[in-house]
């Protein structure tokens, strides 16, 4: 996932600046998905636990794909 979105960044389709923060969301989630996959638990986390990072990631999904989530042809 992190290369994917460094990928983007390197053809222009993120800003380097926002890259930053997606990188930063996917590692938070990531962590505690984890947490969960080593105590055994299903990989479900609370709506509450990570609202702040997934207003930052609709944020930036919005500002690339607009809101209705379509984007302009890449090509």
């Amino acid at each position: 996932t992190i290369r994917f979105l460094e990928g983007l960044e390197s053809c222009g389709r993120v800003p380097a600046g926002r890259l930053e923060g997606l990188v930063d969301a996917y590692l938070e989630l990531r962590h505690s998905v984890h947490a969960l996959a080593l105590q055994g638990r299903p990989p479900v986390l609370p709506d509450s636990l990570h609202e702040a990072t997934r207003g930052r990631v609709q944020a930036a999904w919005r500002a690339e794909f607009g809101e209705d989530g379509v984007s302009q042809p890449l090509i």
